[in-house]
């Protein structure tokens, strides 16, 4: 009789086991956050907040940050969230002796992704260096108002 019972107790554990061990690498593998690799456009990095500033004086839109971690100051040409953008951005600034990095970084800021889907729309249909200009102008205006002064 002892058997009888023993036998599919030990079996609903181990088939429970395999279940729940299933189900639990399957909720590591899944990325329930809302983080979202981007594209940003840095023409630089520097040492002090002046020599930040001075480089690219010429350029309008531009957005200077601090890394808090690295003591490092970086200017920001642009953001997306497309790498052939990001690829036709540096394109474009190359053409004008201007090198771009490409860095790619994770932004958790919902509201701001969902903006910057649009604008990446606008970059698309963009043409000229002044067209493309005038849309990443914005993006980081919108990247500083709901991301940095958060």
């Amino acid at each position: 009789m002892k058997k009888k019972i023993f036998i599919p107790i030990i079996l609903a554990v181990v088939i429970g086991y395999l279940c729940a061990n299933y189900v639990l690498k399957e909720y590591h593998n899944f990325d329930t956050s809302d983080k979202t690799n981007i594209f940003f456009l840095q023409a630089g990095a520097y040492s002090s907040l002046d020599s930040a500033k001075e480089a690219l004086s010429n350029i309008t839109n531009k957005l200077t940050v601090k890394d808090k971690n690295k003591n490092m100051y970086y200017n920001y040409i642009g953001i997306t969230s497309n790498s052939k953008e990001a690829l036709k951005i540096k394109e474009l600034y190359q053409n004008n002796n201007i090198d771009l990095f490409i860095k790619n970084v994770r932004i958790e800021n919902k509201d701001f992704l969902t903006e910057l889907e649009q604008y990446d729309i606008l970059l698309e249909n963009s043409k000229s260096l002044d067209e493309v200009n005038a849309v990443l102008k914005t993006i980081l205006a919108t990247y500083e108002e709901r991301v940095l002064n958060k």
